[in-house]
Order: structure tokens, then sequence, then C-alpha cells
């Protein structure tokens, strides 16, 4: 019974890299774990935090929003304009003039009658005392635009922090995954020898247990460290708004 679990155990470990090679983050391990170490292939840092700003839906709804308040701004600026206006006119009939005549020192007024068109063109500004002095629509449209200019600098802010966070997370996943997968490589050569030690009578029943136990839960501990670094991973390039492509 004990050889037949034995068994199993190998077929697992030497079938189970064939089960999961069509799975993307399987084959994403597989090109990782090898070279460089992670740190070395993701963009830097400055590279991260530029594509994550770039990419943000909020702040672009922040700059939308600042767009908006400045157009508020400058219309309450404008608003006294609204207060403006020209008027201009036309008349066509009978007007009465006045006619001064100097003639030898005489002065002598007289009125004419004559029919004419007058032309009147004219400027007029309305503009209530109360719009003078109270100045609060052009204030409040001001403040309004300075929020949201700090809510945009506070989102940048918590984006780079959160950049930097899934930054660490990514390489500790990845360092944990390489240690384990290390720790799963010398269990697997341990087996080969348990085994030989096992059919020969030197060690016990319990001993050889006890190793396959070990290697089981090092390739289980393996196996769930290789999701976390995926899952870091995609959670950066979700925060990035991009796919990130490893360096060679």
């Amino acid at each position: 019974m004990m050889r037949i679990f034995t068994v199993l155990i190998f077929a697992f470990i030497l079938i189970f890299p064939v089960i999961m090679k069509g799975q993307t983050y399987d084959e994403l391990i597989a090109n990782t774990m090898s070279g460089k170490d992670i740190t070395e292939r993701l963009p830097t840092l400055a590279t991260l935090h530029a594509q994550a700003e770039e990419n943000s839906p909020l702040l672009k709804i922040h700059d939308a929003n600042m767009v908006i308040n400045q157009l508020k701004v400058n219309s309450e600026k404008r608003e006294w304009m609204r207060s403006l206006g020209f008027e201009a006119g036309a008349k066509y009939g009978l007007f009465d003039n006045l006619i001064i005549r100097e003639d030898l020192g005489l002065d002598e007024v007289a009125t004419s009658t004559t029919e004419q068109t007058r032309y009147n063109f004219g400027v007029y500004l309305k503009i209530p005392i109360s719009s003078i002095i109270d100045k609060s629509g052009v204030k409040l449209a001001a403040v309004e635009r300075d929020r949201v200019l700090l809510e945009k600098e506070s989102t940048v802010r918590e984006l780079r922090q959160l950049v930097i966070i899934q930054y660490g997370n990514i390489a500790k996943a990845y360092r944990n995954m390489i240690v384990l997968n290390n720790s799963t490589e010398v269990y697997r050569v341990q087996m080969v020898r348990a085994e030989k030690d096992f059919n020969n009578g030197i060690i016990t029943v319990d001993e050889f247990a006890r190793l396959n136990d070990m290697l089981s839960r090092t390739v289980i501990n393996l196996e769930e460290s290789k999701i976390e670094f995926f899952t870091a991973l995609k959670l950066m390039e979700e925060t990035v708004g991009m796919p990130i492509k490893l360096n060679d």
C-alpha cells in the first residue's frame, strides 16, 4: 500500500507541470523563475508610477472636474457682462429745428420744421449694488476648483503608494516562490534516496511517511506561492492600466 502511495506521489510530481502547462500563469512563472531577480526584470518604479497616473480613470475624472470648475470661475467673473447692453434706433418724421441768425450785430431766433430721419446709438450698464459688493459666487467657484486640485494631488499620492506596495508584494511573492522551488527540488532528491533506503529496510515506514508528507506540503506551498505571485503581478497590471512586460 505504501509503495502504491509513493508511486502516486511521484506521478503527481512528474505529471503536474504538464497538466498546468496550458495555464497562462504557469507559463509566465516558468519563464520568470529562471535568470535575474524579479526587481531587475520589472519596469522601474518611476515608469510604473507614470503609467498608473496616465491610465487612472479616477485622475481623469479629477481632470474633468477641474476643467468644469475653472469654467464656473470664468462664468462668475463674466457675470457682470449680462448687465451690459447696446441700443440703437432710427426715427423718421417731422422735427422742429432751432435756427439762430446773426446779421449786423442782430441775433434772430427762429424755428423750422423739416422732414428727416434721425438715428441714435448708446450703451447701457445695469449692475446692482449687491453684485458689485458681493463676490461670493466667484470665491465659491474658485474654492471648488482648488478643492478638486487637492483631491487630485491626494489621489496621485495614494496611487503612488499603492504601486510601491504592489511592487513589494511582487518581489516578496517571487522570492518566496524561488525558496519553495529550491526546497521542493531538495525534497524530491531526498525522496529518491528515501525510497531506496525504505526498500532496503534502512529507514522505517514512519520516517518514509514523514518525508513523503514534507514533500507533499512543500509542493502545495510552492503552487500557492505561484498563485500569489501571479495575483500580485496581475493586480499591478490593473493599477497601471496595461500589461507588464518583464525584461529579459
